[in-house]
């Protein structure tokens, strides 16, 4: 990962109007977290003045005073904002151990009434305080997962009978500060089983990783990454819009940013660490506590937050990995894929096709020396690698390819994301409008 430096936009200052619980009219309070909804509609804030203010947004500017959300009896460290196909939903996490889910609605039904937020669920289950939240990739279902510093994180599911399910896991001895679910990997078969996975950061220094088991009807621990040296105080998956690895980043007290990655869910993690500095002792060390970590949208730019009071924005070197970002596409259609799944099948023998009628006679004749079946039933990574020895102007084509790829699976994954609708059949679509507007679903369409 390399640092973007020089980068600059334009930045706006929002008014929230929190103000400490104790001396309100001589300082403002901390303010701990701003989060836009999904349609960069609304702007939720929460401080240690025990409230949450949710604002409305125009024009990239958030308009008046906000509606406040009371209820916390300690500083509220997170909020979070659920997927819009459930509703307008917001859960928010405390100091005082609980956890508020918020919802907003027609008051009385019908359409174009005024609205206001009402408190749907308390949970009271931790002994300490709830650090973190973190709704689930919205394909698993209404589920908030809640972090605490009781060592515990509690996993709250909506369920379609209108009532809540709680899991528990003991995750991180001495507590735990940080959680973020991993993006449901895409799958060429649509009836393919979906994974349940998120990450955990605790003050053992150690990053878990959680499944849910089907066998066991719980969540449980499949792996732990253990480099950190210190409390690790955030951990976040990037988003998979394109990405043809798993990418997990973790911020440490150590003053550190891991960057881990996996090729498939039961491949093992690899460690990249980012180089802030340029001093070779201390090439690893940020200037100060690293806070949080977030992913840019598309999941390909990293901002960092240090106890400095400076973010910086890192993205991956593909000049340093140019051989690297060509396998990437190769390990999509390995020789394992290409052998059960139709499609991945498909995707090697149009990058075989492609580099025959572009790259020059020589490379088509190194391949005529392998048979259909054995390139097939072979390594495809291998066969790619030869490609790039023998014509550099091949890894060029392959990286248009890659990108060719890449983009069609960031606008179906746009679509998906930026279009709560898209792909629903049109009872479905019914159904979620009518929950939006408050509306009941038409009784012919039950």
């Amino acid at each position: 990962m390399e640092n973007m430096a020089g980068v600059s936009a334009d930045t706006k200052t929002v008014e929230t109007f929190h103000e400490d619980a104790v001396v309100r009219a001589r300082r403002l309070t901390w303010q701990h977290d701003a989060q836009l909804d999904f349609y960069g509609s609304k702007l939720a804030t929460c401080s240690s003045d025990r409230t949450v203010k949710v604002f409305d947004v125009q024009n990239g500017e958030a308009v008046g005073a906000g509606e406040t959300l009371v209820g916390h009896e300690g500083p509220v460290w997170q909020v979070a904002w659920a997927h819009p196909s459930f509703g307008t939903i917001l859960a928010s996490a405390s100091y005082d151990g609980k956890v508020f889910i918020w919802k907003n609605e027609a008051s009385n039904g019908a359409y174009g009434a005024t609205s206001g937020w009402t408190r749907i669920k308390d949970h009271a289950l931790h002994s300490a305080s709830v650090n973190a939240i973190a709704w689930a990739p919205h394909e698993l279902g209404a589920t908030l997962a809640c972090a605490s510093s009781d060592g515990r994180v509690s996993v709250l599911t909506f369920n379609e009978d209108g009532s809540w399910s709680v899991d528990l896991v003991t995750a991180h001895p001495g507590g735990c500060n940080a959680v973020s679910w991993m993006p449901v990997p895409a799958s060429d078969a649509p009836d393919a089983p979906v994974t349940r996975r998120f990450a955990t950061a605790g003050c053992d220094t150690v990053v878990k990783i959680w499944e849910f088991s089907d066998e066991l009807n719980r969540y449980v621990e499949v792996d732990q990454l253990r480099e950190h040296k210190d409390w690790v105080r955030d951990v976040a998956f990037a988003p998979s819009v394109g990405l043809a690895r798993t990418y997990l980043a973790t911020a440490s007290q150590d003053r550190t940013v891991l960057v881990w990655t996996q090729s498939g869910v039961h491949e093992p993690w690899k460690c990249t660490p980012l180089l802030p500095v340029q001093k070779p002792e201390d090439r690893a060390k940020f200037p100060d506590t690293v806070w949080r970590v977030s992913w840019s949208l598309s999941g390909n730019v990293l901002a960092v937050s240090c106890g400095d009071g400076k973010v910086s924005l890192w993205k991956e070197n593909l000049k340093v990995a140019q051989k690297a970002s060509a396998s990437a596409l190769f390990s999509l259609a390995s020789l394992e894929a290409a052998a059960t799944r139709l499609p991945a099948r498909q995707v090697a023998d149009k990058v075989l096709h492609e580099l025959r009628y572009t790259v020059s006679t020589s490379v088509v004749r190194i391949d005529a020396q392998r048979n259909h079946k054995e390139t097939l039933s072979g390594s495809l990574v291998d066969i790619m690698d030869l490609y790039v020895q023998n014509m550099p102007k091949s890894s060029t084509i392959l990286a248009d390819m890659e990108l060719l790829l890449r983009s069609k699976r960031i606008h179906t994954s746009l679509m998906e994301m930026y279009n709560p609708l898209y792909g629903m059949s049109e009872q479905e679509r019914i159904r979620a409008t009518a929950r939006t507007v408050g509306l009941d679903v038409p009784q012919a369409h039950l």
